[in-house]
């Protein structure tokens, strides 16, 4: 893959700079017999990145790592592969994935990846190397998830059911999915050593970039999920079954239950959804609860219950603890949104 030093990137283009320079100053030659000859000189063109902060370079860079704009997203294929990507004539094509596919309901796309492709480190490139890459993604983009594209907003899962192949789940189907996975901001492919346990960049701290979030879980993380609401508690169940096939090729089927009843699959995973990237206006000691809870979240997962309380705090906000015991503002938008979810899956909205 590519992951060229910037200094050697930088070094590149000024090398080309001077020699364009230089192409630019040649005079006409003169023969021995006195004629003028014209020498024909070859154009070289050179894209120049803009002055952006090179104290962070990891594929997804936000405001809050660096003071570039979205503008990189053009200078980031020089250093990192996408999935797919468009050729000169337009055309969607390969890029580190050679073949893929997408079931029929919109919600499954499998992607081949590409054998014999090494990092820069020398090492292969696997499937496992793709499918934490794509998880990393709404991690690292923190609050900023969305802002990029509303792909990272519906990402259920990325799993590798085989050395070179991945599964990527969406909670929905999504026209734009290939068109956005050709972004290198958010969505080149990464080692997987240079990631975290939680997924966060390497050398980075959780806190960086979760900070504004009050869940620090995942969909996939959840067993279930106790919702209170108006004195009412229901419990939502996600199920996951895997099935494996002749040829050994494992397939991933996931449900949701209520009273053990199933439930619609998008409704209760955008509940899902809605509930872990949930962010926090603010943080600050200051504020303090002034009325009693309206929604109560249970999260069950293997490592744990996670509980998050939402109160009403003023006319635009809620008022939640995050679960690392800081008090936060919520916009009171979004936990009417979740409200919202709540209602649709237990059919009362």
């Amino acid at each position: 893959m590519k992951f060229k030093r910037l200094a050697a990137a930088l070094l590149s283009a000024a090398m080309a700079v001077s020699l364009a320079a230089c192409s630019g100053n040649e005079e006409p030659a003169q023969s021995s017999s006195g004629t003028t000859e014209t020498t024909e000189t070859e154009a070289v063109h050179v894209n120049l990145a803009e002055s952006w902060g090179f104290e962070y370079f990891y594929t997804i860079i936000t405001p809050e790592v660096s003071s570039s704009q979205y503008d990189i997203t053009y200078y980031l294929t020089s250093f990192y592969d996408t999935l797919v990507t468009y050729n000169e004539n337009n055309e969607l094509v390969g890029s580190l994935a050679e073949d893929w596919s997408m079931s029929e309901d919109g919600l499954v796309y499998t992607f081949q990846i590409r054998e014999g492709v090494k990092f820069s480190d020398g090492s292969d490139l696997t499937a496992e190397d793709v499918a934490k890459s794509l998880m990393a993604v709404p991690v690292n983009l923190g609050r900023y998830n969305g802002g990029y594209g509303r792909l990272s907003t519906i990402i259920e899962s990325a799993q590798a059911t085989g050395d070179y192949t991945v599964e990527l789940r969406l909670t929905q189907p999504y026209y734009n999915t290939l068109r956005e996975l050709c972004l290198a901001n958010p969505f080149g492919i990464v080692s997987s050593e240079q990631l975290n346990d939680d997924l966060t960049a390497l050398d980075t701290s959780a806190a960086d970039y979760w900070s504004l979030y009050v869940s620090p879980v995942t969909v996939t993380d959840i067993k279930s999920m106790d919702v209170t609401y108006n004195g009412q508690t229901n419990t939502i169940v996600r199920n996951t079954e895997e099935t494996t096939d002749e040829d050994g090729d494992t397939t991933q089927t996931i449900t949701y239950t209520w009273n053990g009843e199933e439930v619609d699959k998008t409704e209760a995973s955008t509940l899902y959804s809605s509930a872990v990237t949930m962010t926090a206006q603010s943080k600050d000691f200051a504020y303090e609860k002034t009325g009693e809870d309206e929604l109560v979240l249970v999260m069950h997962t293997d490592d744990g219950d996670y509980t998050v309380s939402f109160s009403p705090y003023d006319s635009s906000f809620y008022y939640v603890v995050d679960l690392e015991g800081v008090p936060s503002l919520v916009n009171k938008n979004n936990v009417n949104s979740l409200i919202d979810a709540y209602l649709t899956v237990i059919g009362e909205k």
